[in-house]
């Protein structure tokens, strides 16, 4: 999915693993190696009330199987799963696993009073499935659930759809439904999509609308649209995508069907890395790392924007806040190490321990972060972060007695640093006696941390003498 720019999860090792798409749709086709492996054994059909005719009793239908007859479960499930198999599409979230519901109702045609045969599958949804089938999904641990039909329903429908979509925002998943096709279509007011969200708005944060463009951003020169929902729409691709069909060949198709999968699968990536991320706030992450297209803003073509999902994984805050984070890496961090403590080897090795910090963006989504300086290597003496500035104290000052001691500049890799004497310490323990004590030291020079009241030393003995 090109136009999706997921190519950076992928690189990342970043696929969608762990994680549950639930596709809500005509079933899915069991033998195609793009799902092996990945369908959940929760996968279902369910249970239909059903009456053959005007005048025949309600009876209960069993669950159909979940295989593909129709056909668009199964498109519509590989561009969010599809294998990243070197053969074929590749789905946004290759391996996460798929739930697949089939909401399909009957075929009663040529029921009649008194049959009693069975009673085959139709190739449209049942209204009054769709409130179990999210219910379902829910309880199952589906954290993102496609619905890829458009319709209405009231009364006791609407009511149901409401109470499955409460579910949704209790449990902090998310609903992907895609935008009806048909020109000027509202697909909002008055359809499925506001049983949902809910005249009150109550659920929209858990919801999104997906609308088809072509691999170039391009959208169709007629579509249906979000209505006053405008502003919780992605843009993805639905047109002339390649998809894997119920027999397994891969064909081209267009609708937006398929810019839903796609939103769904990006929601999958991002919750695999950042599992404690709900519905809410990815949904929110999707909207606002979206690219923006057409009018500035929030428009009726592209809702807020293409779908992108490298702009999606990456940290998002104000410049600013990074740039206090680096600032505090350069002033804490940034040391120097000679070639005593192991020279660059030393300096990878601190630099992975002190190097860097965890960050967080606006969404609570946590980062490394590398400091634009840190730790250095130098070839030969002895620094510290040129954190000692360039002083003379007392004790620096160079005394009769050092070459007598063997503290005469001529101790390799130290002779050219400064100082090369010892530090003395005497005292007098009785009347008459006196013990002087000295070490000679290498220790770095430079400009301390301007600014800062840290200051550190680090210093390597190259001599001692008592007396």
């Amino acid at each position: 999915m090109v136009i999706a720019r997921a190519a950076y999860a992928y690189d990342r090792g970043i696929t969608g693993k762990g994680v549950t798409i639930a596709v809500l749709d005509t079933g899915i086709n069991r033998s195609t190696p793009e799902f092996a492996g990945r369908i959940s054994a929760d996968s279902t059909g369910f249970e239909q009330r059903i009456a053959r005719c005007g005048t025949c009793p309600a009876e209960t239908l069993a669950p159909y199987a979940i295989d593909d007859r129709q056909g668009h479960g199964t498109t519509v499930a590989s561009v969010a799963l599809a294998a990243r198999n070197g053969s074929g599409p590749q789905g946004l979230a290759p391996e996460a696993t798929l739930l697949a519901l089939k909401i399909v109702g009957p075929d009663l045609s040529g029921q009649t009073a008194g049959s009693t045969g069975p009673i085959p599958e139709s190739e449209s949804a049942n209204a009054m499935l769709i409130a179990p089938a999210i219910r379902y999904a829910v309880e199952k641990g589906a954290f993102v659930s496609v619905l890829s039909l458009n319709g209405f329903g009231t009364g006791q429908i609407a009511q149901d759809q409401r109470a499955a979509m409460d579910q949704v925002r209790l449990a902090d998943r998310l609903l992907v439904n895609s935008v009806d096709n048909a020109t000027g279509q509202d697909s909002f007011t008055g359809q499925f999509a506001e049983n949902f969200v809910g005249t009150d708005r109550a659920n929209k944060d858990w919801f999104l609308f997906a609308i088809g463009v072509d691999q170039n951003g391009n959208p169709r020169s007629a579509n249906g649209n979000a209505g006053p929902l405008a502003d919780r729409m992605l843009a993805a691709g639905g047109n002339d995508v390649q998809v894997v069909d119920k027999d397994g060949n891969v064909v081209s198709v267009t609708g937006n069907s398929f810019a839903a999968p796609a939103v769904a699968g990006a929601a999958a990536l991002l919750k695999q890395y950042w599992p404690q991320l709900g519905g809410k706030a990815i949904s929110r992450i999707l909207l606002d790392t979206a690219t923006d297209a057409g009018a500035p803003g929030v428009d009726a073509v592209f809702g807020a924007g293409i779908l992108n999902v490298e702009k999606a994984m990456q940290a998002q805050a104000p410049a600013s806040s990074f740039a206090v984070a680096d600032a505090v890496l350069t002033r804490f961090s940034s040391l120097t190490t000679s070639a005593p403590f192991g020279g660059s080897a030393a300096a990878a090795t601190l630099t992975r321990q002190v190097g860097g910090m965890t960050v967080f963006d606006r969404y609570g989504r946590d980062y490394g972060m590398t400091g634009s300086t840190g730790v250095h290597a130098r070839g030969s003496g002895l620094v510290a972060g040129a954190v000692f500035g360039q002083t003379d104290v007392p004790w620096r000052a160079a005394q009769a007695e050092a070459a007598r001691f063997g503290f005469a500049s001529n101790v390799g890799a130290y002779s050219g640093l400064r100082p090369a004497v010892p530090a003395v310490v005497s005292f007098a323990p009785a009347a008459g006696q006196r013990v002087t004590l000295g070490t000679n030291v290498a220790i770095g020079g430079g400009t301390g941390l301007a600014g800062s009241p840290l200051r550190g030393v680090a210093s390597m003995p190259v001599g001692s003498m008592s007396a």
